[in-house]
């Protein structure tokens, strides 16, 4: 809903509490709170139901057990690395247990009990191949490349990963960098800005802020009919959220933002 049908529809949800109607609102984790913040008199009066992201102990335990259906074992800290890496999806971390199936030759159950040795070649193979069940190749790009500019072009900044680029790369590996999460408040945002940036120069917080904001646009151009990537300047603290899992699992695990970087 626009902010402005919220309004009205949390003064008619308040008017109907008033007479004993209970209502239930479904909302996506990250605007939990949109119902009291259009009418702060709800506040007191709503209780909310937790339906957050899965955390790395649940997801380890999807490979926990479906390694174990194939009379494979991986170790803890393998399951607990794909869990992390998941973003919070089981969908993600199926499909990463399937790509390692693939990968090693595990995709039936076996004669006999088999441990699985995951070096760090193999899972970085892992990554990439799941990689491409998700591919947001296209609108990556697009966020990369910003709006067009008018007049004065955007300031090159140098990247620890050896790239340059402007202030929509930055953000972008900001989000991609380690570890990972869904949700960017304004402190976190430039704290990696800075983790992500060298040679002592980083874009202002003006530059990224507006940045987060083309990058929401941008996305919901894209894709008007889901809620990808969001910016949120009415918050208490403006944040920039991941609804999407899938993008940051892309951003992470794919060769693309690699490939769109310049060389120093």
């Amino acid at each position: 809903m626009d902010r402005g049908v919220q309004v009205a529809a949390a003064q008619q949800i308040k008017a109907a509490a008033e007479r004993g109607v209970r209502i239930c609102v479904a909302s996506v984790p990250h605007r939990a709170d949109d119902v009291v913040r259009s009418n702060p008199e709800l506040r007191g009066r709503t209780a909310n139901i937790d339906t957050a992201f899965w955390g790395p102990d649940q997801l380890a335990e999807i490979a926990r057990v479906g390694f174990k259906k194939l009379n494979v074992t991986i170790s803890d800290a393998d399951a607990m690395f794909f869990a992390t890496e998941a973003c919070g999806s089981p969908q993600i971390m199926q499909s990463l247990c399937l790509q390692t199936c693939f990968i090693t030759g595990a995709e039936e159950e076996q004669a006999k009990q088999e441990s699985l040795t995951l070096n760090t070649s193999l899972k970085r193979r892992t990554l990439l191949a799941t990689s491409t069940v998700c591919d947001y190749s296209s609108l990556v790009g697009q966020m990369h490349q910003g709006p067009k500019t008018r007049g004065t072009e955007r300031k090159e900044f140098i990247f620890k990963d050896g790239s340059r680029g402007d202030v929509y790369r930055a953000v972008l590996l900001a989000l991609a960098d380690d570890p990972p999460r869904m949700d960017f408040p304004w402190a976190e945002i430039s704290k990696r800005i800075e983790s992500v940036c060298a040679g002592g120069t980083t874009p202002v917080g003006s530059s990224y802020a507006e940045a987060c904001k083309q990058i929401s646009a941008i996305a919901l151009n894209a894709y008007p009919a889901q809620r990808i990537i969001e910016w949120d300047e009415n918050a208490s603290v403006e944040t920039l959220t991941i609804v999407d899992p899938y993008l940051l699992f892309f951003l992470r695990s794919s060769p693309k933002l690699t490939s769109l970087g310049k060389s120093q």
